[in-house]
């Protein structure tokens, strides 16, 4: 119902920038005020600004199809002039209220260099949207964890397979994907866009996506947009019939070896769980229901992580009350044409990237695919790659590493007599030098017995010419002691 609303606004919005438009154009030559010239440059126009309408009446392809891509392009186009046009309005108004009226930029030659400065600027802009929006980035993301697990996850959302996205693009994500080996791979919703029809090559485009290589395989819920519509300019029609979606979809799906979860939970290795929730706004027009937090997590092992796909980042909160490590989601697009992400960022708690919520940690990805104008301007299209309990993971490594290089220091005893003649301390000596070569610590023991008490102190020479013979490889840690009948010393390897 919102497009039949918004198409009074649309009409009166085209008809103020072709005002302005042909307007500059007499200005910028003679040749624009000629009556031929005029009713060429409206026609143009008026195809343009009625593409979205044609696109949707018209339904035999290929002229569909190459409707709804001039429709689209025209639409990102179209809302960046009518900004702008508006913008130089407002400042001409306040010009002509000011003394600025006598300034250069007030006079036709202004008028000719500030209109042809935005043309310039807007088309320049809309070029980079286009070139831009067709690369995917790689995002990471390191999300520290108290349960014992380390994965790693690769997020992806609003894919919008349609006009506008095709296989160039889910090759390229796919590459991008497999070359970081994932443990399990999401989709967070919004895989198709609306029409099913509107994939090019559809078996090709499942093939590709049945080639993402994970250890536990590739999951998904469904977005607000997987859900066959009548769409005019992006916007759906309401209507009281219960919505059911293209079998088509389920099929592709199964083709590309997606799991789907609708309010289903699932345990992977016996190492997570992996939950995946219905869209609000999907259960709204199919009249389903959908599990709150609550009950969706609830008799859960809390030892395991606990992962939830959610298209709309919303229920943060709920959610992390309900025991979630970690809510993957998408469907903002981070904005996709500026200034829509400042917008986003103050519609939802958590409109893109990673944020904690309580003990649970939301990402939310800019998506791969495009609504609408193909084009993205201040945002990007990602695959979100997510090492989910690394910091834990690494610091535990790092301690086992440290234990196996640790060397356990053994002590060695070496036992001496007072009396002990020249050979049997070289012998002695020979047996401490190799204990410390291996870095040993030697405990050396001169026993007393009956009437060698009455002369230890005159002994101790023994321990220390026992040391002297070993200072070229030993210190003495701790020197002789009377411990009892015995003297003992300690001796360490050199360093």
């Amino acid at each position: 119902m919102l497009a039949i609303f918004l198409a009074p606004v649309y009409i009166l919005a085209n008809v103020f920038t072709a005002y302005w438009l042909l307007r500059w154009m007499k200005e910028v030559h003679p040749l624009f005020r000629h009556p031929a010239v005029l009713g060429v440059i409206l026609v143009l126009y008026a195809f343009f600004a009625l593409s979205l309408l044609t696109s949707f009446l018209i339904k035999r392809d290929p002229v569909h199809r190459i409707l709804k891509v001039i429709s689209n392009c025209w639409l990102g186009m179209y809302l960046y002039f009518l900004g702008f046009t508006a913008i130089l309005v407002l400042l001409r108004f306040i010009f002509a209220h000011t003394a600025l009226t006598k300034t250069w930029l007030y006079s036709p030659m202004g008028l000719k260099a500030v209109g042809l400065g935005a043309i310039l600027f807007v088309t320049g802009m809309c070029i980079y949207g286009m070139v831009h929006a067709v690369h995917i980035y790689t995002t990471r993301y390191e999300v520290p964890s108290k349960k014992d697990a380390h994965l790693k996850i690769a997020l992806v959302a609003d894919l919008h397979l349609g006009y506008s996205i095709g296989s160039h693009q889910m090759e390229e994500m796919v590459e991008k994907i497999n070359a970081e080996e994932p443990d399990v791979v999401v989709i967070a919703g919004d895989i198709f866009d609306n029409e099913y029809d509107a994939i090019y090559e559809p078996d090709r485009v499942a093939d590709l996506l049945a080639g993402l290589k994970s250890r536990y395989g590739t999951y998904a819920c469904y977005g607000n947009h997987d859900l066959d519509e009548k769409i005019l300019a992006g916007f759906t029609f309401e209507t009281k019939e219960e919505r059911i979606a293209d079998r088509r979809f389920g099929e592709f799906l199964d083709r590309a070896k997606i799991h789907l979860l609708e309010d289903d939970v699932v345990c992977i290795d016996d190492a997570f769980y992996l939950a995946g929730r219905k869209d609000p706004d999907r259960i709204r027009k199919t009249q389903e229901t959908r599990d709150t937090p609550s009950e969706l997590l609830t008799g859960l092992d809390q030892s395991l992580p606990v992962f939830v796909i959610d298209h709309q980042p919303s229920e943060l909160t709920e959610l992390a009350e309900a025991g979630a490590d970690l809510d993957l989601g998408g469907h903002t697009h981070d904005g996709q044409l500026f200034p829509g992400n400042i917008l986003t960022g103050l519609m939802w708690e958590n409109a893109c990237g990673m944020k904690k919520v309580g003990d649970m940690y939301s990402i939310v990805t800019s998506g791969v695919g495009l609504w609408g104008p193909p084009m993205r301007i201040g945002t990007k299209a990602e695959v979100v790659i997510i090492d989910y309990g690394k910091y834990r993971y690494e610091q535990a490594r790092k301690e086992k590493e440290a234990k196996k290089k640790q060397k356990t220091i053994d002590i060695k005893e070496v036992r001496l007599s007072p009396n002990i003649d020249t050979n049997d301390l070289n012998t002695k000596v020979n047996a401490a030098r190799k204990f410390l070569s291996k870095g040993d610590r030697v405990k050396v023991t001169l026993r007393f017995r009956g009437r060698e008490m009455a002369h230890m102190a005159s002994s101790r020479h023994v321990l220390d010419d026992f040391a002297k013979q070993l200072a070229d490889v030993a210190t003495v840690e701790k020197a002789p002691k009377v411990e009892g009948r015995s003297m003992t010393m300690f001796l360490t390897e050199k360093r």
